[in-house]
């Protein structure tokens, strides 16, 4: 095979510049650190580093989620640990009201304090988070949860929950309706509601009714308890009877009535003590169907304490302590509707304190996922350079004495 001087200096210069270009490629990787520059580098690897890196970011956005629904349920938090305080200073504020020496006008300095509890109960209720949106108005943020009304106050939100991701498969609410917070109950929990009518004129003061069989089919149904007396008697005997006003073919229950004794029906119990006047009527029912509006039952208690006492005999007192005992339940049903839901809040908290750690432990997988797949090796990479760069200077040496050759040496 005749071989030409061109050849010679052609095959010369491309070993060279594919040296060359292998010495530079690997240059470039120990300069940057990264094995794969470019996707011809290792297709494989830059496929499955894209992936990686795709999974990366999504991890990292859901941590910024997971940052804004922490400080979002924090705000709510502070919201209901003030709340509660509210509350809590109502209800002392009710005991107080219920002492027998104070006066109307006492009572009516208390009905001014609890005015400002309710404005400061109506103002956490709507509260505004960062954004100015308000927590409690469900899906129409830019619009008061409540609003004051002649008798209270009413909730104009809508029941939209707002769930932001958190997690791959996860999603978390950031907000509670404010109709579940300040007009709800804990069904299983909370406790009937024994009222007295307006009209009462006797000193009959009841207790807060006891369950005594919680299978009793009646159990959730309400009654009315009325008063009357047996004239058949000398003298009258007192006598009490229990209507069913849930299943009114039920037969109503009469029975003599005796101040102190327990008054049983449908696995309730109801002690009524003092002396009830002919016609007076106490009601006993759910808590769901007793008024649970936090706002319409501070605004009636604030007005129950501004009326003076009427009735004479301890009449207006047996009145107003049973209106308090009545109020106080009421209360004291949304203090723990409020208090559950803030332990579910609470449960938030934690779970992105748990999905953080495992965001955590994602993102140091990935990274070293990336950095198996990108990252160089610089031994192998400095070891490689060593090789190329004495192998490039080879090429060039060899160059150098290959272009030397020529018949004209050997004459």
């Amino acid at each position: 095979m005749r071989i030409s001087t061109s050849m010679i200096y052609d095959q010369s210069m491309r070993s060279m510049s594919q040296a060359s270009s292998d010495l530079l490629s690997t240059q470039a990787q120990l300069s940057s650190g990264k094995r794969v520059t470019t996707p011809s580098d290792d297709p494989l690897a830059a496929a499955q580093a894209v992936a990686v890196n795709q999974d990366y970011e999504l991890n990292a956005q859901y941590a910024l989620n997971r940052n804004t629904v922490n400080t979002q349920l924090q705000l709510e938090d502070s919201t209901f640990g003030n709340v509660v305080n509210t509350l809590q200073h109502v209800m002392s504020q009710i005991n107080a009201a219920g002492n027998a020496t104070l006066n109307d006008s006492d009572r009516s300095a208390i009905a001014t304090d609890l005015q400002s509890s309710f404005q400061q109960l109506l103002s956490l209720a709507n509260t505004t988070d960062a954004n100015g949106q308000y927590m409690f108005s469900g899906f129409m943020g830019g619009s008061a949860a409540y609003t004051a009304t002649a008798t209270g106050a009413a909730y104009t939100g809508d029941t939209g929950v707002r769930y932001v991701q958190v997690g791959p498969n996860r999603q978390i609410a950031i907000n509670d309706i404010g109709s579940s917070i300040f007009q709800g109950i804990q069904p299983g929990t909370a406790a009937r509601i024994i009222s007295g009518s307006s009209t009462n004129t006797g000193t009959g003061t009841f207790s807060q009714p006891s369950v005594t069989n919680v299978a009793d089919p009646t159990i959730n149904h309400k009654f009315q308890i009325s008063f009357g007396s047996d004239v058949t008697t000398t003298p009258p005997t007192p006598t009490y009877t229990v209507t069913d006003l849930t299943d009114l073919t039920a037969t109503p229950v009469t029975a003599n009535y005796t101040s102190g004794q327990p008054i049983a029906f449908g696995g309730m119990s109801v002690t009524v003590t003092g002396t009830p006047a002919v016609g007076d009527k106490m009601t006993v029912q759910p808590a769901a169907t007793a008024g649970t509006n936090v706002f319409d039952n501070l605004q009636s208690l604030i007005n129950t304490l501004k009326a003076p006492l009427s009735g004479t005999n301890g009449v207006g007192q047996a009145t107003l302590t049973n209106a308090l005992a009545t109020f106080n339940q009421q209360f004291s049903n949304t203090y723990d509707n409020i208090t559950t839901i803030r332990t579910t809040v609470g449960s938030r908290m934690n779970e992105l304190s748990a999905l953080n750690n495992i965001g955590d432990s994602n993102s140091v997988a990935y990274q070293t996922q990336l950095s198996d797949l990108q990252d160089v090796d610089y031994y192998s990479a400095t070891t490689k350079f060593t090789q190329l760069q004495a192998s490039l200077t080879a090429a060039q040496q060899a160059f150098m004495q290959t272009k030397k050759l020529s018949l004209f040496n050997m004459m």
